[in-house]
């Protein structure tokens, strides 16, 4: 915060901590890499001119401005991720995943061909409905 040479930017160290705290309990996903380029970013001046303040208001703004930025890459890489065709499965990964599921032993099947369950009495149906 020196670095900044703000005049009028929390200095004391219980107030540092509660907005340390308050930043925590509001974002919580948010990592301590992701904290330290919030701050490079005050440091280069990307949220504007700050006036010579840095106060909690101003810190909650651009935390909130970063997770904006963050959760539009987050949707752009995953949208490519989506969009690239799944490559089908070879032989080889079709057999393992078929023993897989031999090997679970599973229980048998408890439902009828309705999807009903077999150990419960239907008695308003008859036996071949």
């Amino acid at each position: 915060m020196d670095y900044l040479d703000y005049t009028k930017t929390i200095r004391e160290t219980e107030h540092i901590i509660e907005a340390v705290d308050y930043l925590i309990e509001w974002f919580p996903a948010m990592k301590i890499e992701e904290w330290r380029c919030i701050m490079m970013n005050f440091k280069t001046g990307k949220y504007g001119k700050q006036y010579e303040r840095l106060m909690l208001p101003e810190l909650v703004e651009a935390f909130q401005q970063f997770e904006g930025e963050r959760a539009e890459r987050r949707e752009t890489t995953w949208k490519h991720i989506k969009d690239k065709p799944q490559e089908p499965m070879t032989e080889e990964q079709i057999n393992i995943f078929k023993k897989l599921a031999d090997d679970l032993d599973l229980p048998e099947d408890d439902t009828d061909e309705r999807g009903r369950w077999k150990f419960i009495v239907h008695p308003n149906s008859t036996p071949d409905e």
